[in-house]
């Protein structure tokens, strides 16, 4: 948005076109978004910008700050999963109690989802096909995460689509090698208990105990 005017020009008549323009209008802005095969375009052409924005800003990480690993990584996995991270953001600051928070909701930095992990895939996948291994050109690299998205966002619509009303399990790539990445380091997976609770039933025992 902050590069290119057309970008938020489009987000804002999309806002006012679904949220506030006179109801024919919003029903038929409705309507077409919903329709399957819009959804789809739609969410190939996110994927597709998303990862020219994973792969833009890696190269910028490599070339501002050669030799460092953690950079292009780090840069990489904020541009394609920034939105998701400031949306967490805007929730929190505007709960009014910061001690109560819906269920199911978590934080994408604190208990990583698709969003973060398929970001950071994708930059790890074009740093190191790219800029470590070189076995591919800046073009391939690009094609290749692209093919990663946009291939994920097709196969998910399509599978919403057998399933049939209420769009079935949502697919995540990422879960398997996430699980297993964790277990060969031994690194509790964030938001299921782990190392961090092995002792809350003891401690919970005891200070009931101290209270009677």
């Amino acid at each position: 948005m902050l590069a290119d005017n057309a970008v938020g020009v489009a987000y804002t008549l999309a806002w006012w076109g679904l949220l506030y323009a006179p109801a024919p209008v919003r029903s038929a802005l409705r309507a077409l978004v919903t329709f399957p095969p819009t959804r789809a375009a739609a969410r190939a052409c996110m994927n597709i910008l998303r990862a020219s924005l994973v792969v833009a800003r890696v190269d910028t990480a490599v070339r501002r700050f050669p030799g460092v690993v953690a950079a292009p990584l780090l840069l990489g996995t904020l541009a394609g999963c920034g939105g998701k991270v400031l949306t967490d953001a805007a929730f929190l600051s505007s709960s009014p109690s910061i001690g109560r928070r819906p269920a199911p909701f978590r934080t994408e930095f604190a208990v990583p989802g698709l969003a973060l992990r398929s970001a950071a895939g994708g930059a790890a996948l074009y740093w190191g096909a790219v800029h470590v291994a070189g076995c591919a050109t800046p073009s391939e690299g690009l094609a290749l995460v692209t093919l990663l998205f946009a291939g994920h966002g097709l196969a998910q619509d399509a599978l919403a689509a057998a399933a049939g009303p209420g769009g079935g399990r949502p697919l995540d790539y990422t879960a398997a090698p996430a699980a297993a990445l964790h277990w060969v380091a031994g690194v509790p997976v964030p938001g299921s208990g782990g190392a961090g609770n092995a002792g809350r039933p003891q401690r919970a025992a005891a200070r009931a105990k101290k209270r009677v």
